[in-house]
């Protein structure tokens, strides 16, 4: 029914990892615990998992070998890590200080993100690998867009102006989201109760659709499977699926089976989506139908999650031949190619010998009656 692995990342720094198929127990990765899992990732490797902690240390988690085989140091900055991308050959790792550390193995190069009001935290960090640009928000700062290579502004989104009280909008970004067929296209979920959705190209700044939930403030947001459609999580318990490719946005789904606030969500296949909870459960559910493929207890608090679609591995030509041949098959092969290949002129010489024979016999009965 799901054929995706699933990672999820817990509260006390253990990574889950689960098949999502009823009466196949999870399992999880004790050794390393450094403190919560604030960031994870994949890495530009086909098996590798970038995992950040709320300690400032960011570990590569191998799938295939289930074990952590690298570690990132000294990397300079404090709180926990807010978000992690692979640059070329390096990793990108964002603190909650605003310090963005470049890594590539021997030397790690440093960079500070302007942040209103002095010492407010800086929520959260998403790489672009196409456009190879990062983007950042926090505490009362909107997205902010950033070139990886020039180090370089690029995108600083406007003011929201003020409300009917005249009082300043705030806008405090929790979460970031590229969409995977519009580089230039970013999604925000705010602490406010909006999600934001902006384009880089704009000149004015301002975002080009938004949706506000009055109910409920966001905590995580996630490209859906269509274009500019997007998973929200509140804190309130319920997930919406918003598109914003009309000027005025809309939910046209909701799910309202969790118990507390969404602290994860990714898309896996089409048409499902992937969720952990405060309430400690991963669940998968038919977006379209609201039915829920799968629902596992995870023992610990939940905190990020990502997917990747599940490799079959085949078992190879080269082996099946060697099982399958045995020396009744040698010999066959063998006889086979020792045999007289025939072909359409081989058919026709015969016929044609035949036929000079008949006539020779018949000349000879006419030339003795002759002699009689």
């Amino acid at each position: 029914m799901c054929d995706y692995d699933v990672y999820v990342g817990t509260a006390r720094g253990a990574l889950v990892y689960s098949q999502c198929t009823p009466n196949v127990k999870s399992k999880y990765e004790l050794k390393n615990l450094k403190g919560e899992v604030t960031a994870l990732e994949w890495t530009n490797k086909e098996h590798e998992l970038a995992v950040g902690f709320d300690t400032g240390q960011v570990s590569i988690y191998n799938t295939a070998q289930n074990e952590y085989t690298k570690h990132l140091r000294e990397l300079e900055g404090e709180g926990p890590v807010v978000g992690i991308g692979c640059h070329n050959n390096s990793f990108i790792v964002g603190r909650e200080n605003g310090i963005v550390n470049i890594w590539n193995g021997k030397e790690n190069q440093t960079f500070k993100v302007p942040l209103n009001e002095g010492n407010v935290p800086m929520y959260c960090m998403a790489y672009n690998k196409n456009t190879k640009v990062f983007a950042t928000g926090g505490e009362n700062n909107g997205l902010k867009v950033w070139d990886a290579e020039k180090l370089k502004p690029v995108f600083k989104a406007a003011s929201l102006g003020r409300d009917f009280l005249d009082l300043h909008i705030r806008v405090s970004v929790r979460s970031l989201t590229f969409f995977p067929n519009e580089d230039h296209i970013i999604g925000c979920a705010t602490k406010e109760g909006m999600v934001l959705l902006y384009d880089t190209r704009v000149k004015d700044k301002m975002p080009v659709c938004k949706y506000t939930e009055e109910k409920a403030s966001y905590t995580v947001i996630a490209a859906g499977q269509k274009d500019r459609q997007c998973f929200v999580g509140t804190t309130k318990g319920f997930l919406q699926l918003i598109d914003m490719s009309k000027p005025k946005a809309k939910p046209i789904r909701t799910l309202k089976c969790f118990t507390g606030s969404v602290t994860g969500v990714t898309s896996i296949g089409f048409g499902s989506v992937a969720t952990i909870c405060l309430d400690r459960y991963l669940r998968i559910h038919n977006i379209d139908t609201k039915e829920l493929y799968f629902k596992e207890y995870m023992k610990m608090n939940l905190t990020k999650i990502v997917a990747k679609p599940r490799i079959k591995e085949e078992p190879k030509e080269e082996d099946e031949g060697e099982v399958i041949e045995t020396v009744e098959d040698r010999e066959y092969s063998k006889l086979f190619d020792d045999m007289e290949i025939i072909t359409e002129d081989n058919e026709e010489a015969p016929k044609k010998l035949k036929r000079k024979t008949k006539t020779k016999l018949n000349s000879r009965k006419k030339m003795k009656k002759n002699s009689d």
